[in-house]
């Protein structure tokens, strides 16, 4: 009888220890994702460099040399000034005039305006007078630079939506007038995207035609001038529209 009650004592405090190990260990182990989950978090939240943005973009055209030079961080979908290290966003567009190379620093809109993704096009008028980069967002911003004197600017079909103008070309025999889509044309108001013809001196804008196509993106569409004839040329390459500047 004792021995049975030894044994039954003996039992009961093994059988205590391994509730409170057990216990014990399920603390540690949910202390331990309580840490992980937070570790993770830390490294969402952390700005890194955006890996789908090009730290390098390049134009070479008739008379025109132009790059640009990006760094971009970004943090839970938005655009971030410096790194935890201190690494600087920047955005720069730099180009050959009259064999000297200028500079362009364009980070502060892309700073204002969230513009994570960077630049994804560039282009220049016929004789270098203006250069043009493209910003890639969901409605793409074009910033046009006056090589003459250095200065950029915005160049909005509707500033109060934040429309801008995207895929632009310029004319080849006119300078101040080029071809473009507005950014809100990417996916068509109602299945019409609007192509048209901006003139920088005067700052009129016509309408050359439209595309009524409901499942067409014009994103990163190209715009191709031929004497008075105009190509838009969709990204995959599958679909081509022509137009006459009358």
């Amino acid at each position: 009888m004792k021995k049975s009650f030894l044994f039954l004592l003996v039992f009961a405090i093994l059988l205590t220890g391994c509730k409170n190990s057990f216990s014990d260990y399920g603390k540690n182990d949910s202390s331990a994702s309580e840490n992980v989950s937070k570790v993770s978090e830390e490294r969402q939240v952390a700005p890194h460099i955006n890996p789908s943005t090009p730290q390098f973009i390049s134009y070479n055209g008739n008379s025109t040399t132009a790059w640009v030079n990006q760094f971009i961080f970004t943090g839970n979908g938005e655009i971030k000034e410096q790194s935890p290290y201190g690494d600087r966003t920047y955005v720069k567009l730099s180009y050959l005039k009259d064999g000297v190379i200028k500079t362009v620093d364009l980070t502060e809109h892309a700073l204002h305006y969230n513009l994570f993704n960077g630049v994804e096009y560039i282009t220049a008028s016929s004789k270098g007078k203006y250069i043009v980069v493209q910003f890639s967002s969901d409605l793409p911003i074009s910033i046009i630079v006056d090589t003459d004197t250095n200065n950029s600017k915005i160049l909005w079909y509707n500033e109060a939506k934040h429309e801008s103008m995207m895929s632009i070309s310029f004319k080849p025999n006119n300078e101040d007038e080029f071809a473009f889509l507005p950014s809100a044309d990417i996916k068509g108001p109602d299945g019409t995207h609007t192509l048209k013809i901006y003139n920088l001196n005067n700052d009129l804008i016509k309408t050359i035609g439209e595309i009524k196509e409901e499942k067409i993106s014009m994103s990163k569409a190209l715009i191709k001038w031929d004497g008075d004839k105009i190509f838009v040329v969709t990204a995959d390459g599958k679909h081509l529209f022509s137009f006459t500047d009358k």
